[in-house]
């Protein structure tokens, strides 16, 4: 089971999610490395198969693990909405 940060999503004309750009985490490294472009698709098929996936954002030049995303690419909720999906940067 891999864990992924999501640093910015595009939305289609209807503003609906259509591509993520992902990381893999490595619990080893303080480095996210470089974003790969994927659809919504290949997330939720990756989360049915037992990866997670989280927002994230960029604190003090670091970035932090945020919402939890669910398989309907939702962010589960917490105490911020500056950490959903749909708030996260466009590309």
């Amino acid at each position: 089971m891999a864990e992924y940060w999501v640093t910015a999503v595009r939305l289609n004309e209807q503003s609906r999610i259509t591509h993520l750009k992902v990381c893999l985490n490595d619990p080893n490294s303080s480095d996210l490395g470089d974003p790969v472009q994927t659809t919504v698709y290949e997330v939720a098929k990756a989360i049915v198969q037992g990866n997670r996936f989280y927002t994230t954002q960029k604190n003090d030049g670091m970035y932090e693990r945020k919402a939890r995303v669910s398989l309907y690419l939702h962010s589960w909720p917490d105490d911020s909405r500056r950490d959903n999906l749909d708030n996260l940067p466009l590309f």
